[in-house]
């Protein structure tokens, strides 16, 4: 994947962006709403990009965080593997 990192995914309540995989670089931000999903890389890499995470976020089991890269986590909001 591509970009200028400057674009925004949204993971809707019963939507499902499943990215699996054994790496990923992430190249945008991305908001889980409360059911929502997100699954990335098994190693993930977030360069200058966001997760806002109240929904579900699977597979990762090594998350990278460079260059002021943030992972918003909320109550409701739950990792699996």
């Amino acid at each position: 994947m591509l970009g200028d990192r400057s674009g925004v995914v949204h993971a809707g309540p019963q939507q499902d962006f499943d990215l699996k995989r054994h790496t990923i670089d992430t190249p945008f931000s991305t908001y889980v709403y409360v059911d929502g999903h997100l699954g990335l890389a098994t190693h993930t890499r977030l360069e200058s990009v966001f997760i806002h995470l109240e929904g579900n976020m699977s597979h990762v089991q090594e998350l990278t965080m460079t260059r002021n890269a943030q992972l918003r986590l909320f109550l409701t909001g739950t990792t699996l593997i």
